[in-house]
């Protein structure tokens, strides 16, 4: 008889860190090395099912109904893996859940110290959450299958070129104070929607939200239509711009990792996550300079795209050593 390695996750959300790092993977190590992963979005208080489990795991929990029931599984005597992509117990205070992270600062920090493993998505995280438990890195990547494009691309110089930004609404203040954009280049792009085409998915600054000369498209709730909606945008260049803080730095490289997979050069914030990356910008200046050099000199351009993607194209995937690597994390834990 078959002996099967039992999984199972506890979704913190049903998008990006859900999507990227649970129900995918499950999805792809399902039937190999005979594992049997599942996920849900709402708790299972019947100890009877969580007993023939071996990998249980929660992402992102932090109440306290939460932490309660984290307890009630731990006294079973299980091992519990806790899912993070994020230093959510540093979360800036112009991001839009820095109030819900802070209600619950104390209670995250119990739980951090009571699970039996930190499961972090950066080498970075890693060392801000080893202090409160044992931890391993599982780095995000891509799935080639649904991401990958032609690897020709046509630019032409000095044309209207298109810029794109995609990220979620906790990049920016609610307030209208500088979140991961400056107030000097948020005043650049919109002196320059004649120039380039600036285009923002998910979310984009207060200041520009009543701005016609932006193309804005809403934050797609499923992931395979925000990975269609890159592909239909055809951008020419990708941006990720990034306060200097511990938060950032604690973050992955997913939007290089997105940026090579559309065959673009990106313009990135000299800071942890990015590196590797061929243009890391630290000022305002250096970042209109790269912008301004990207739009007019095709050569550059090229160089720079195809640099980019030779630095990190060994990373970006999910791959047999990948997939391998990502179950034996949690069964050499056991």
């Amino acid at each position: 008889m078959i002996e099967y390695k039992r999984f199972i996750s506890y979704l913190g959300d049903t998008q990006g860190p859900g999507i990227i790092r649970v129900i995918l993977p499950y999805t792809i190590i399902n039937s190999r090395n005979n594992i049997y992963a599942n996920y849900d979005f709402n708790f299972n208080n019947d100890i009877a099912y969580i007993k023939n489990m071996n990998v249980i795991q929660f992402q992102r929990s932090c109440t306290e109904a939460q932490y309660e029931f984290i307890k009630k599984i731990k006294s079973t005597g299980k091992k519990i893996f806790y899912d993070i992509d994020d230093l959510i117990t540093e979360v800036p205070e112009y991001n839009h859940a820095f109030d819900y992270y802070k209600k619950y600062h104390n209670v995250i920090k119990n739980i951090l110290s009571i699970v039996d493993c930190i499961v972090c998505s950066t080498v970075e995280l890693k060392k801000h959450f080893s202090k409160f438990n044992n931890t391993i890195v599982i780095q995000n990547r891509l799935i080639d299958l649904f991401w990958q494009q032609d690897l020709e691309k046509e630019f032409v110089e000095n044309q209207r070129t298109k810029i794109l930004w995609a990220g979620g609404s906790h990049h920016f203040s609610i307030n209208n104070e500088e979140g991961d954009f400056s107030k000097e280049i948020i005043e650049y792009i919109e002196k320059t929607t004649n120039k380039y085409e600036w285009i923002f998915v998910g979310s984009l600054p207060l200041k520009l939200k009543n701005n016609k000369n932006i193309t804005y498209y809403k934050w797609c709730h499923n992931y395979f239509d925000y990975i269609k909606l890159l592909k239909h945008i055809n951008a020419d260049i990708g941006i990720a711009l990034l306060q200097n803080n511990n938060f950032n730095k604690c973050k992955s490289n997913i939007k290089a990792l997105e940026y090579v997979s559309l065959n673009i050069p990106g313009i990135y914030s000299k800071i942890t996550p990015y590196n590797n990356m061929s243009l890391r910008v630290s000022t305002n200046e250096q970042f209109i300079d790269c912008l301004e050099k990207l739009h007019s000199n095709k050569d550059f351009y090229d160089r720079t795209r195809l640099k980019d993607r030779q630095t990190i194209i060994n990373s970006c995937y999910w791959n047999e050593n990948y997939i391998n690597n990502y179950i034996n994390n949690y069964l050499n834990f056991l």
